[in-house]
């Protein structure tokens, strides 16, 4: 539904309960989203790691 703003000539989108359920989760999954590492992060993160060992290695001998 959309109805009118208060005397600003705006509309405003009127939300039911659900369009509210469904933003809350939809918030809450993109808050865990960026929490949490993706698989390109893991990778990039793993290859690091990986370089500094053999370069610490080679540094050795």
């Amino acid at each position: 539904m959309i109805s009118p703003g208060p005397g600003n000539g705006h509309w405003v989108r009127t939300r039911t309960e659900e369009d509210r359920a469904a933003f809350l989760t939809e918030k809450r999954a993109e808050q865990e989203r960026m929490v949490r590492p993706g698989v390109g992060a893991v990778v990039i993160l793993v290859v690091a790691v990986c370089l500094l060992v053999a370069w610490l290695l080679w540094a050795m001998f």
